[in-house]
């Protein structure tokens, strides 16, 4: 059917306009065809979640993120629409023109929807096909995602469910003798044209499809019906299926407790174990299901006891092995071969080095290295090993910069004397990159599921090996998935919420006023910046659905700076007059790698002027104190190239300086840190002079500093407390301070006064773990 300027084709679940054809998930063509079989017509909420998400507990964030959606593959505008208009307290309506196209009604009539002619029908169509009212303004749910969505953090409930044939939802009438037929003139009250949109829902669901696009389906249908698994006050997480499929083992901590719980499946029943003074984490079941692997670290060692160390539990004795020390400092997220002989985990292989994948031959006894991670290359982690023993996927990278890897598994190492075998080279498994949280393989050869905020936010992506490409799931929010061979998913869903916390501080490093919270929300905020006046503040927040660029005085409400919402946008810079702001654009790409552009956004509802001269890479892009340059970095693998280039065009300068990790300029002063290297290097930006800065600054800390004139700012410890610390650059002293930022990213704003401060905090996060069956 035709709908505005698109053409809708509910068979491949695709729209096309001007030549170019955007693929929708099935949910969205769903709630397109629901709303046009209403065109012109208010569908209220109600109606939306009871019909589109049948016989499934879901709230209205989903109904609102849905919209969004569709609305960014529509290229509608909340605010002004030409294709779903808001209305406010009651839900929606199309309010473009809607038409049946000849293959549409070819296909009602071969599914027995409509007569060969109805005359009578289109006349009551045009009698009562209402005028659309004039567009009403809304708080617009930004969209988080494009055609197949793609940055970073919390989360809402994502379950969602594909509407059911007609007969399911429309029940027949007693005496009809074509029960599709009948239920579908239940509705003649509806224009014509939106009995066929309610006909073609049972009509393109019977499409064939490729077995890899439906096994997606499938995924997304049976994850949107994922059930609540465990959700005790206290936090559980890495969850991983028993052999037989039957039961759950994760782990569960609290405050001053922490246990490896058993959960049986049908029944809930739980058995737990413990670990005195020791956090215990990662439990793997043995192929026996009697013995589970474990990672644990001791808080108070007894005498002989390793600090550290991957052990095994056998359920039936209640006794411990220790399968690796505290030697290698074993990582959390481990991961057993089949057929119980190998153990892969991460660890350190000598210090100042990335962290590796190590194989324990469990046979043998004996410990290889897997992978090599040089230096800038970032960490290994988070191995899973295919179900047939001959592949480990893992993760490597730095923070937001982690990409997925396969490594194709040698013969295991027989032991001492053995022949060396040549280690194997990992292979990318995806070019996408962002922040993530875990991966499983999928049964029967379909692929790895992973836990990435590749597509914009956190949620379960299908990885295809073939090309690459992944393909969101759903389940927003959701970490550490684990797949059995039965089919069934079980997952972490994880709530973040980080707010900015605003103080005064005096000259001798005392706060002036007890710390308050600016703008509280839900949901996570961080890279704060003061004005150049100090009056107002600049920050991130996904607060309105994606990442985006937010903008408040001190003492009123933070404004979305109107921008597409087909992108994400990060690291927000004052100009120097304080009537722009600078950031970078993560353009919200079908499944690949997205560039990342450099905009200058002008105050007062100006659109975001590209910085193309500056190129695709951009990773942070910082205005400097002549209001005519800005700084940049370019992203080189984990790392950046510093440039310098006009604002206004012009050819960019390398800087003379290494790879950096991170890097701040404020006035005359830029300092930087390197990759995998601890402390800091200060230069002056008119004669590029350098020295070095003696500061805790590593890998670990790369967003958890700033700079204000002649002072660098850090998160520290006073004792055993954790505090702000400022460095005075020229003498070298040091004052702490008791306002210790903890969220992620960019997460400490200095006033150039330095007399006031942001952080970013992050509050508890809350986590439970999520069940999927297969869907009959």
């Amino acid at each position: 059917m035709q709908i505005g300027e698109f053409l809708a084709d509910p068979a491949s679940n695709e729209i096309s306009a001007s030549g170019k054809t955007t693929r929708l998930r099935p949910i969205l063509m769903d709630v397109l065809l629901r709303l046009a079989a209403d065109a012109g017509s208010a569908v209220n909420r109600e109606t939306l979640l009871n019909e589109v998400w049948p016989r499934r507990m879901v709230n209205d964030e989903v109904l609102s993120r849905a919209i969004a959606e569709l609305r960014t593959a529509l290229g509608d505008d909340p605010k002004h629409p030409r294709y779903i208009e808001t209305l406010p307290k009651i839900g929606y309506r199309l309010i473009a023109s809607v038409d049946s196209t000849a293959q549409s009604s070819d296909l009602l009539l071969a599914a027995g929807a409509i007569p060969a002619s109805v005359p009578e029908v289109a006349d009551a169509a045009t009698d009562t096909r209402s005028t659309p009212a004039p567009p009403q303004s809304e708080v617009a749910i930004a969209a988080t995602s494009a055609p197949v969505p793609p940055a970073p953090r919390p989360a809402a409930d994502a379950r969602e469910e594909t509407l059911p044939t007609l007969t399911e939802t429309v029940p027949t009438t007693p005496d009809a003798t074509t029960p599709q037929r009948v239920s579908l003139w239940k509705f003649i009250r509806l224009p014509l044209i939106g009995v066929a949109a309610l006909a073609l829902y049972g009509v393109y669901k019977t499409q064939p499809l490729s077995a890899s696009a439906s096994r997606q389906i499938e995924l997304e249908r049976q994850i949107s019906a994922a059930v609540p698994f465990a959700t005790s006050p206290q936090t559980e997480s890495n969850p991983r299926f028993a052999p037989d499929g039957k039961s759950v083992v994760f782990a569960r901590s609290g405050e001053t407790t922490s246990e490896i719980v058993i959960q049986d499946i049908a029944s809930g029943a739980q058995r737990a174990f413990s670990v005195a003074n020791a956090r215990v984490a990662s439990p793997v079941f043995m192929p026996d299901g009697k013995r589970v692997a474990y990672w644990l670290r001791r808080t108070a060692p007894a005498s002989g006891q390793p600090d550290c160390a991957i052990a095994l539990r056998d359920l039936d004795r209640s006794t411990d092995t220790v399968l690796v020390d505290c030697q290698q400092r074993p990582q959390p997220v481990l991961d057993l071969s089949a057929d119980g002989t190998s153990l892969i985990y991460a660890a350190l292989p000598r210090a100042d080095y990335p962290m590796a994948l190590m194989r324990r031959n469990l046979v043998a006894r004996s410990t290889e290295q897997l992978t090599a991670p040089a230096p800038g290359e970032g960490h290994d982690a988070y191995p899973r090993i295919s179900p047939d023993g001959k592949t480990v996927a893992f993760f490597r990278g730095t923070q937001s910069h982690v990409r997925l890897w396969t490594l194709a598994l040698a013969p295991k190492n027989a032991g001492p004397g053995a022949a060396a075998v040549e280690l194997p080279k990992p292979q990318p498994a995806s070019a996408l990159e962002g922040l993530s949280y875990g991966v499983a393989w999928l049964p029967r050869g379909g692929g790895l599921v992973a836990a990435a905020d590749w597509l914009g936010f956190r949620a379960l992506n299908a990885v295809s090996l073939t090309d690459g490409g992944a393909r969101l799931l759903g389940a927003r929010g959701a970490r550490f998935p684990d797949a059995h061979s039965n089919g069934s998913l079980v997952f972490e869903t994880a709530t973040y919420r980080a707010d900015l916390w605003l103080s005064g501080v005096d000259n001798a490093g005392a706060t002036t006023n007890a710390p308050r919270v600016l703008w509280p929300s839900t949901r996570y905020s961080n890279q704060p910046e003061f004005s150049p006046d100090g009056k107002r503040v600049v920050f991130a927040s996904n607060r309105s659905g994606s990442d985006a660029i937010h903008v408040a005085a001190l003492d009123g409400e933070p404004q979305r700076l109107p921008l597409s919402s087909n992108a994400r946008y990060i690291q927000p810079h004052w100009s120097a007059d304080g009537n722009e702001v600078f950031a970078v654009r993560i353009a919200v790409t079908d499944g690949k790698p997205a560039p990342q552009h450099a905009v200058r956004i002008r105050l007062g509802g100006g659109e975001a002027i590209e910085l193309t001269h500056l190129g695709s890479k951009v990773n942070n892009a910082v205005p400097l104190a002549n209001g005519k340059d800005v700084l940049y970095g370019e992203l080189a693998e984990h790392a950046m190239r510093l440039y310098r280039a006009p604002i206004a065009g012009g050819t960019p300068e390398r800087l003379p300086l290494p790879l950096v990790a991170s890097f701040a300029a404020v006035g005359n002063d830029l300092v930087f840190t390197q990759p995998q290297l601890t402390g800091a290097t200060r230069c002056k930006l008119d004669t590029m002079a350098c020295t070095p800065v003696k500061v805790e600054l590593d890998d670990s800390l790369r967003f958890d500093w700033t700079l204000s004139p002649s002072a660098l700012w850090l998160a520290g410890r006073d004792g055993n407390k954790r505090a702000l610390v400022r460095l005075d650059l020229d003498s070298g002293q040091r004052r702490s301070i008791d306002l210790a930022p903890s969220a992620a990213g960019t997460n400490i704003a200095i006033s150039r006064d330095g007399q006031s401060i942001i952080v970013a905090r992050e509050a508890p996060a809350v986590v439970d773990l999520m069940i999927a069956k297969p869907q009959p």
